[in-house]
C-alpha cells in the first residue's frame, strides 16, 4: 500500500520541517536541525529525503564544502502542504485522528518553546493570539469564510521576511461541533 502525502508530512519531525519551510524559507539540513532542536542529523536526512522523493521538498541548491555538497531545502511548490478536499476525504477516520493529533502536538511544541525563549513576565502580554468564537454557519458560508480568510492574509503571506517583521505561524481549524442529542 502506498503512503499518502498526509501520512508523510504528518509526523512528528517531518511536520515541523514543513513548518520551519513556510514562508518561502530556504534551509540546509543543518539549520533545520538547530531550528527543530532534537533530530540527529542522521535522522533528519532520511526524513528530509523521504519528503523529496514524495515531492514535498525540493533541493534548491547545492553549495561546495568541505569537499562534498550541502543541500538546500525549500518546499516544492507553494501547494505542498496543502490538500485539497477529495485528498482529506479519502484518508479514514483513524488517520485523521492521528494527523490531527500530530498537528496538536507540534503546536504545543511551538508553544512551550515560545514561552521558553519568552522575557515575557507572567501575566504579561506574550504575543500569542488564542481566539476561539461560536459561529453558525451552513457548509457553504463555511467555504466562504474560508476562502474569505485566505484572500485576506494573501498580501500579507506575500511579505518577505525583513528585520522589522517577526516570523508568526497562522493555524486556523474551523471545526464543526457534533452536540448530543437528546
Amino acid at each position: 500500500m502506498q503512503e499518502n502525502r498526509a501520512d508523510i508530512i504528518f509526523h512528528p519531525i517531518r511536520i515541523r520541517v514543513v513548518q520551519a519551510l513556510f514562508g518561502e524559507r530556504r534551509l540546509t539540513a543543518q539549520q533545520l536541525v538547530a531550528i527543530l532542536e532534537g533530530p540527529s542529523i542522521a535522522t533528519l536526512y532520511r526524513h528530509l529525503n523521504r519528503m523529496v522523493q514524495a515531492g514535498i521538498l525540493a533541493v534548491v541548491e547545492e553549495r561546495p564544502i568541505r569537499g562534498t555538497f550541502e543541500k538546500v531545502y525549500a518546499l516544492a511548490h507553494d501547494q505542498a502542504a496543502t490538500f485539497q478536499e477529495e485528498e482529506v476525504r479519502a484518508i479514514g477516520r483513524e488517520d485523521r485522528m492521528r494527523h490531527f493529533t500530530t498537528l496538536v502536538g507540534a503546536l504545543l511544541n511551538d508553544y512551550d518553546r515560545y514561552l521558553g525563549h519568552s522575557e515575557a513576565a507572567p501575566g504579561e502580554d506574550v504575543g500569542v493570539i488564542l481566539r476561539q468564537e461560536a459561529l453558525y454557519v451552513t457548509e457553504e458560508e463555511a467555504r466562504r469564510i474560508s476562502m474569505a480568510f485566505r484572500e485576506t492574509l494573501a498580501p500579507y503571506m506575500q511579505n518577505p521576511p525583513e528585520s522589522v517583521r517577526q516570523r508568526h505561524l497562522l493555524t486556523t481549524i474551523l471545526l464543526p461541533v457534533v452536540e448530543p442529542t437528546e
